[in-house]
């Protein structure tokens, strides 16, 4: 417990909050009439609370240790407050409020004698009255506010059935927290989860979504316990995007708030913590947390907790270890977590990443023998290996083998995997053969295969063949995407053809598909390379009415054409432009 604190004394906190720290704890101690030093940097948090506690009775131990909780929360908040801004109340709202937690967690006799000491203005009586009004207010509050009630549940329902269908955005997502968080009751906590869960898989926003999940948590957590408090779920959740963020520290944190709010702790829950470590290569911990931890908290790892494990050995090019965990899941004798398709696919296509093909190939079988049926997925992933390694003929084996077990290919990514296969090879023969077979599954080709077909052309410098398939395929329906165009467009750049290229690039902006950095740069180049410098300065500003800068590749290939037709000034000042 130690080693997972909520709080260091170190750089974690700005330097004001750290000159305030040593007054906080002084304060506390001077309260609760201890006779002991702040935190020292030596020692982590745990460490100190366990140490002070040696050798008091049990009123002061009462006192002491509600008043630890408290002032730590406090802090680790104000830490991460002033991640964003800063705030100077913390002193203040640490001598007011533990004044009353020391109140409420003294004995009967220890409040009076503290009541006598404190001027007449400040005393209070029967502080009951503090407790109980909150309760009648809340009581009148719901009373008088049916609607709240119902538009709460309202949207509950509506978030469930949202979310059981996969109907919620992430626009959606959030603007639905902001709507339910006024209305929350403590059972909204599953819709709160379910909104949460829709964030942290939003594609295409990167980073930013996991940090979107933590600003919605803090708001959840800041709102009244009477509200709505964050659960297990909602705190494996936020260990999950602080190791999305890199953020190991955080989320350690927060599985120490699991422990101390008393939930037990399940394979879900540390199983975040194995993704993060694990992503940040952090093998040796992740054992740890595996091998020691997990039944130090009573878990069972489970078969996520293994293929996460056996992930990691393999982005790290650990293959063998991960197949000795692999081994081990297979040899466990009571056979409590067997390996499945998924575990074998990890370590399988590790083996073909770090280049041994045979192992890989003997573990496939291996898992064949073991009775364990590979889905489409780890068929593809074993075929796609092979083709990557050269090993066209045995992919397509077991091509063929799948076929006769009654698993469908998929075009993609299957039978593209073996056309990128022939095609890498040179084997245009066999590409235009697996089209056929494909043609007989009743299989149809897709933009991604064209893109292969034309790019074997256009290499091989046959433009008129990769011009037809082009328009072939426009004809039937399936729409070019940037890659293909682009794919074209240097075909054509090679060989010189600077009318076809600039038509077809008239046709993509036509189609509605805006040029990238890579086909700007395509066409001036050709143009540069050309000696059409004036066309070639058009495309360079076309670029920036795009809404795109212009790159080291484009201001290259722009000043060395200016340079070969003397015109040096010039390239000096498109020198002396580039950011």
């Amino acid at each position: 417990m130690g080693s997972i604190c909520l709080c260091k004394w170190s750089s974690e906190y700005d330097p004001a909050l750290r000159v305030q720290i040593p007054e906080v704890w002084h304060a506390v101690s001077r309260m609760l009439s201890l006779q002991c030093p702040a935190p020292s940097p030596g020692l982590t948090v745990i460490e100190w609370w366990l140490q002070k506690r040696l050798g008091m009775n049990k009123p002061k131990k009462k006192g002491l240790d509600s008043t630890f909780m408290l002032i730590s929360w406090k802090l680790w908040k104000e830490r991460n407050d002033r991640l964003g801004e800063k705030h100077d109340y913390l002193f203040s709202w640490v001598s007011s409020h533990t004044t009353q937690v020391c109140h409420i967690s003294a004995t009967p006799l220890q409040r009076r004698r503290a009541a006598k000491r404190r001027p007449p203005h400040q005393r209070c009586s029967a502080p009951t009255d503090h407790t109980a009004s909150p309760t009648r207010t809340r009581r009148i509050s719901r009373a008088a506010c049916p609607a709240a009630r119902d538009r709460c549940l309202e949207l509950e329902r509506v978030i469930a059935g949202r979310f059981s269908s996969g109907s919620i955005g992430l626009d959606d997502a959030v603007k639905l927290f902001d709507e339910l968080l006024p209305l929350a009751r403590p059972a909204s906590v599953r819709a709160f989860n379910q909104l949460l869960t829709v964030v942290s898989r939003a594609k295409g926003r990167g980073s930013s979504t996991s940090a979107l999940v933590v600003s919605l948590f803090n708001r959840m957590a800041r709102a009244s316990p009477t509200k709505v408090s964050p659960d297990l779920r909602t705190y494996s959740k936020i260990i999950g995007s602080f190791c999305s963020m890199g953020h190991l520290d955080f989320a350690f944190a927060a599985f120490g708030l699991i422990l101390k709010k008393g939930f037990r702790v399940n394979a879900i829950v540390i199983n975040q913590l194995l993704n993060g470590l694990c992503d940040a290569k952090r093998m040796g911990e992740a054992m740890d947390v595996w091998l020691r931890r997990m039944p130090e908290f009573g878990c069972t790892p489970d078969v996520v907790n293994y293929t996460t494990l056996l992930k990691g050995f393999c982005n790290e090019k650990r293959a063998q270890e991960a197949l000795e965990l692999l081994h081990m899941m297979a040899d466990d004798g009571g056979g409590s977590c067997p390996p499945d398709v998924v575990a074998y696919s990890t370590v399988i296509n590790g083996f073909f990443r770090e280049g041994q093909v045979d192992t890989a190939y003997g573990l496939f079988h291996e898992m064949l023998d073991r009775g364990i049926l590979p889905n489409i997925v780890a068929y593809t992933t074993f075929i796609d290996g092979l083709c990557k390694a050269g090993a066209v003929d045995r992919a397509e084996g077991v091509l063929q083998e799948m076929i006769h077990k009654g698993v469908k290919p998929d075009i993609f990514p299957t039978y593209n995997c073996l056309i990128n296969g022939y095609r890498t090879t040179g084997q245009w023969k066999e590409v235009v053969r697996i089209l056929n077979e494909m043609s007989t599954h009743g299989l149809r080709a897709d933009v991604f295969t064209y893109s292969l077909l034309l790019d074997y052309l256009c290499k091989n410098r046959n433009i008129t063949e990769a011009r037809k398939i082009f328009y072939s395929m426009i004809g039937k329906g399936i729409k070019p995407n940037v890659t293909t165009y682009s794919i074209l467009l240097n075909g054509y750049a090679s060989k010189g053809d600077h009318a076809d290229m600039h038509d077809l690039l008239d046709l993509m902006v036509a189609d509605s598909i805006s040029p990238n950095h890579h086909v700007f740069n395509i066409v001036l180049c050709a143009y540069a390379k050309g000696g059409m410098i004036d066309e070639a300065m058009h495309i360079f500003d076309q670029m920036r009415q795009h809404g795109l800068i212009p790159d080291a590749y484009s201001y290259g290939a722009l000043i060395d054409a200016l340079c070969k037709l003397g015109r040096v000034d010039e390239a000096m000042l498109k020198f002396n432009q580039i950011p």
